[in-house]
């Protein structure tokens, strides 16, 4: 065959990209591709890359009723494509708004202060939403959005939703049962983590057999103590995975359940309701397909159930704070699941070792959270507890464990809390008992006979978040390695031996920490001047010792008598004490009291035994609820009441 030509074999190259880009142009030039929309109207068209104008038109009426949005959220709410608006989420066939999500994500900002203010929406929910037909997804959650007012009825008729989250928006009166109209939802969660500052409450949940889908239902801290019937209520959901009912009131259960419906129920919260009655027989026990049992402070009594060992697919149980009398059940072995355990503050007793020894051998591997606190054990060895290699959590604080830690708890490389406070543990903790715990964020080591034996140019591996080291013999120097743990927020070194000056490194480095004790030292220059020690930077400075200082926190302090605050201190001296500080000149003038200071600081000046009981209890409290609780009991209550519902409990206030 003749080869081609090159001529003709350009013209060929010539003439076929002559053909592309006009096709090119002509695809440039047809109409955008439309296709029908099923709304109600029947005569609007979707667009792609637009929305549909009544539901863009709902949107705005919502965005009117929003009265505050400090954080700008709904800045991108104008023009015409709603479906690009933050929060907002629309069928790619339909283009109808098929979700609505502005939930604010950053309810607790500090581990002591509540800042709700700075990110929410406020305002009310506008009915406007009915108008999105198709709406299958909204979540409003720890927003303030019809605040103090019942949750709205309409919601009710938005029959599409699969997916409702209204949590922590602070709602009051009672639950519409009109939810019991959401017939597809799969998805609810009207739980409140303040119940303080808001109320509400349910006396019949029958409404809820509606909700033959529900799969995830959460109604803590919603008040049913009305109800009776509610385990029969929870049992008419075949499909539920996940029943959160924590501090709910409730006060009835039942033994058992006749018609078992709760086949693929995998996590049950009934932490906090005050049952008060025995731990069996309980209906839960019979629930085989649980993966996580939660029921600490729920007032149960007796020994553990030996139903524990039905439960083979459990990984997590919390049985913390009951009146749950005697050794674990030899039957917990078969649990080969289990990852997370707290069984704190209730009677256990008996020794450590044969403690250990009844959790499943099989599952020490993957073993992750063990707390024992206030269990009444006792024993001299914890080397048992070096065969559960992946915890990364242990709490054996306030217990009546002697001897020596071992320097091997060192090799439990993923632990990220070390609580041994508060037991007759004796000799020395060196860096040793550090060296492989890089991920280490908090450890209790106090009240305990223990002694820190450091090297002065030691470099921990870790980075901590908060420190316990009350009577742990640190002195006579503050440690210089504490100079590289810039990030904690809470760090108690009272009575360990300090003397002397605090250096000025220290304030630098915490300035920023919520908690500092320094009590029961002898600290005789405080250097509270310090630049770095502004009123907002601590929720609680404790020093015994020194020179009241002046022109900071203290001088915001109120009291009638401003120098009844420091009774009992013989340690310290200068104004408003008539104890004048060596080189003072008498005290001349009226003393001015500041009237318009709102800090929030503390500044604890105890002393004698009441004052170590106390501070046990603050220490007791910030360890042991740490989150939300404590959060909670602060925010309401007060760092002092706090106190007295650590020492005494919540009835008393």
């Amino acid at each position: 065959m003749a080869a081609t030509p090159p001529s003709f074999f350009h013209g060929a190259v010539v003439m076929w990209m002559w053909c592309l880009l006009l096709l090119l142009f002509s695809f440039s030039l047809s109409p955008p591709t439309i296709a029908a929309s099923s709304v109600s109207s029947g005569a609007e068209v979707f667009v792609n890359g637009s929305c549909i104008e009544d539901e863009r038109d709902a949107l705005l009426s919502f965005k009117d009723g929003i009265t505050s949005d400090p954080r700008r959220r709904l800045r991108s709410w104008r023009g015409q494509d709603c479906c690009r608006w933050y929060g907002v989420r629309c069928s790619t066939k339909t283009g109808h708004v098929v979700k609505l999500d502005l939930r604010n994500g950053f309810l607790l900002d500090d581990f002591f202060t509540v800042d709700h203010a700075v990110h929410w929406l406020r305002g009310q929910i506008s009915a406007s939403l009915l108008s999105l037909l198709h709406l299958e997804h909204l979540d409003l959650s720890g927003n303030f959005l019809g605040a103090n007012m019942p949750i709205p009825k309409f919601m009710g008729s938005l029959q599409s939703l699969t997916y409702l989250n209204l949590s922590n928006m602070n709602f009051s009166g009672r639950v519409p049962p009109q939810l019991g109209n959401l017939t597809k939802l799969v998805y609810l969660d009207i739980h409140n983590d303040f119940p303080d500052t808001a109320y509400t409450y349910s006396s019949d949940v029958s409404w809820l057999a509606s909700l033959y889908s529900l799969e995830h239902l959460d109604m803590s801290c919603v008040n049913l103590s009305a109800t009776t019937d509610w385990v029969y209520s929870m049992n008419t959901l075949p499909n539920l995975r996940v029943l959160g009912l924590s501090t709910c009131g409730l006060i009835s259960s039942i033994p058992s359940l006749i018609h078992h419906n709760l086949t693929v129920l995998e996590e049950v919260d009934l932490s906090n309701n005050p049952f008060r009655t025995p731990v069996t027989p309980n209906w839960y026990w019979d629930v085989t397909s649980l993966k996580s049992l939660t029921i600490p402070n729920c007032e149960l009594s007796g020994p553990f159930p030996d139903e524990l060992g039905n439960l083979t697919r459990l990984e997590t149980l919390d049985m913390g704070s009951n009146n749950i009398e005697g050794m674990i059940p030899s039957t917990l072995n078969k649990l080969c699941g289990l990852q997370i355990i707290d069984l704190s503050y209730n009677n256990i007793g008996g020794d450590i070792l044969d403690l250990i020894e009844r959790l499943p051998n099989c599952s020490w591997n993957s073993f992750q959270h063990l707390e024992l606190a206030g269990a009444n054990i006792s024993g001299t060895t914890l080397k048992s507890i070096l065969n559960l290699t992946s915890l990364s959590t242990l709490d054996i604080s306030d217990n009546y464990l002697r001897g020596s830690v071992p320097f091997e708890i060192g090799t439990l490389h993923k632990l990220t809390k070390l609580y041994i406070g508060n037991n007759n543990l004796s000799g020395v903790i060196s860096e040793d008992h550090f060296s492989g715990l890089k991920d280490l964020k908090a450890f209790d080591l106090s009240y305990t006979n223990l002694r820190v034996i450091v090297p002065s140019d030691w470099e921990p591996p870790f980075n901590l978040d908060r420190a316990y080291l009350s009577s742990c013999h640190l002195g006579p120097q503050v440690p210089d390695w504490l100079r590289l743990q810039p990030s904690l927020s809470s760090l108690v070194i009272s009575d360990a031996g300090l003397i002397g000056r605090i250096p000025d490194w220290f304030w630098t480095t915490f300035s920023n920490a919520a908690y500092l004790d320094l009590s029961y030292n002898q600290i005789t220059d405080t250097t509270l001047n310090n630049p770095f020690l502004e009123v907002y930077q601590f929720g609680s400075l404790n020093i015994r010792f020194g020179r009241i200082p002046s022109g900071n926190q203290l001088d915001a302090l109120q009291a009638d008598d401003p120098a009844s605050m420091y009774i009992g201190n013989p340690g310290l001296c200068g104004h408003p004490l008539p104890k004048a500080c060596p080189g003072d000149q008498p005290l001349q003038g009226p003393i001015i009291r500041h009237e318009d200071d709102k800090t929030p600081m503390e500044f604890h000046l105890f002393y004698g035994h009441l004052a170590k009981m106390v501070q046990r209890a603050r220490y007791k409290l910030s360890k042991r609820y740490e989150g939300v609780n404590l959060l909670h009991y602060v925010a309401t209550y007060g760092t002092f009441v706090s106190l007295i519902i650590a020492l005494f409990g919540s009835d008393v206030v």
